[in-house]
């Protein structure tokens, strides 16, 4: 876990971030030592509730934003917990978005499973597991993206190709039905696996431009992907 946050500080302006679970008891932290612990449990305790009261709130999309004069604190909801960010007003919000939900879906793998009270509870949560949420990007080299346009598909790289099959249990799969979470528009789209060397594309959903209208997607925007076999 503490590897997973270290990653999202990676990321230009972040000052530290934490997960804590859904009562608000601080999991793990990576924040500078000036930090003190007692403080950082009172702010997850915090959030946690803040959290829970957003959860029906039309818009929110698991997430809360909180700014302030000389930085910004963004929580995302987990599965059974909340991840928090500190960071400075200059953070590239689209950048952050894609680390966060690359860190979500691992530390979801990680966390132990939401306790149920009834059946339709029970299947809401099978139904979230089921579901791989990536994040939409796009190709950074010039001329492959400008193929890769031309096709009119999506992508992913094989590591996370292979965490959706083994998800699903479906071996290989040609087609994906893509939903944006915030908007609710789906559809069903070719997708390609793409060479990733350095991984810097896992969790992350390739769109071309002619799905991300069609869409109303944007880069770092959650996206529930399920194989089409």
């Amino acid at each position: 876990m503490e590897n997973i946050l270290k990653q999202i500080n990676g990321v230009p302006e972040i000052v530290g971030s934490m997960v804590c679970d859904a009562s608000g008891q601080v999991l793990c932290h990576a924040f500078p030592p000036l930090f003190d612990s007692s403080i950082l449990q009172k702010a997850a305790a915090f959030l946690a509730g803040s959290s829970l009261a957003l959860q029906n709130e039309a818009g929110t999309n698991g997430m809360l934003d909180l700014r302030y004069s000389d930085g910004r604190i963004i929580a995302r909801e987990l599965r059974g917990g909340l991840l928090m960010v500190l960071c400075t007003r200059a953070v590239n919000l689209a950048m952050l978005n894609i680390s966060l939900n690359v860190a979500k879906s691992k530390l979801e793998d990680i966390l132990p499973p939401v306790a149920t009270d009834t059946p339709q509870q029970a299947s809401a949560v099978t139904a979230d597991v089921a579901e791989a949420v990536l994040a939409a990007g796009r190709l950074e080299s010039s001329a492959a993206s400008r193929g890769f346009n031309e096709l009119g598909m999506a992508g992913l790289n094989h590591l996370t190709a292979r965490e959706i099959s083994d998800r699903h249990q479906c071996g290989t799969f040609k087609k994906v039905t893509i939903t944006h979470t915030s908007n609710g528009k789906t559809g069903v789209f070719p997708v390609m696996l793409i060479n990733d060397e350095t991984n810097q594309y896992d969790g992350i959903l390739i769109l071309c431009p002619a799905i991300e209208k069609k869409l109303g997607a944007t880069a770092g925007d959650p996206l529930v992907i399920v194989p089409v076999t």
